[in-house]
């Protein structure tokens, strides 16, 4: 990565409840036994597959990250960027827009967060945090860009997850969402 391109990522707003002995040194944590828009059997469901299916090469990367964001988040609007990835999994696209970024926060709720800290543990620009939607530790307008991949509509209350998101997307930025659309009992037409 050009280190001209480099931005330092947000100041977190709050404390971690606590830290998980991540691969690379303490991952913060702010998930509470409060959380309300957090559907904790999928969350743990999603921690555990992460943690089993979580090899991708660097060609899997590359070939995956175009096919979700090559059409729509170009390099030049990535260069530099802050960039908030939410509920990243195994990481593997928080891989990808680091490329280019200037600084990735790399979020998920469940115990992926271990696997996201192991598979960006070599770059410097990526910051992994574990939080739902509902506690993330940044002030409004905190990002250039803010991206779910399939996960939002997991939640109980997506449409509060999207709004949540949207505040913290910089005035001219943008949110990149990807929801998955269940087509069980509906017509064609």
């Amino acid at each position: 990565m050009n280190s001209s391109s480099r931005r330092d990522p947000p100041p977190l707003t709050s404390d971690p409840v606590r830290f998980l002995d991540g691969p690379a040194g303490p991952i913060p944590s702010y998930i509470t036994a409060e959380e309300a828009n957090l559907d904790r059997a999928t969350v743990e469901s999603f921690g555990h597959e992460w943690q089993r299916f979580n090899q991708f090469t660097e060609e899997e990367v590359r070939r995956g990250g175009q096919e979700y964001f090559g059409d729509l988040l170009t390099e030049s609007m990535l260069r530099g960027a802050r960039v908030l990835d939410v509920g990243c999994g195994s990481g593997r696209w928080s891989r990808y827009l680091a490329e280019v970024a200037g600084s990735v926060d790399a979020v998920d709720p469940s115990q992926a967060a271990l696997v996201a800290a192991g598979a960006t543990a070599a770059l410097h620009n990526v910051r992994v945090i574990q939080a739902s939607v509902s506690s993330l530790p940044y002030a409004d307008g905190s990002f250039d860009l803010v991206a779910s991949v399939g996960v939002l509509h997991h939640l109980p209350d997506t449409l509060e997850a999207i709004k949540r998101l949207a505040r913290l997307v910089r005035p001219g930025g943008w949110l990149y969402l990807y929801l998955y659309y269940r087509l069980e009992g509906r017509s064609a037409s």
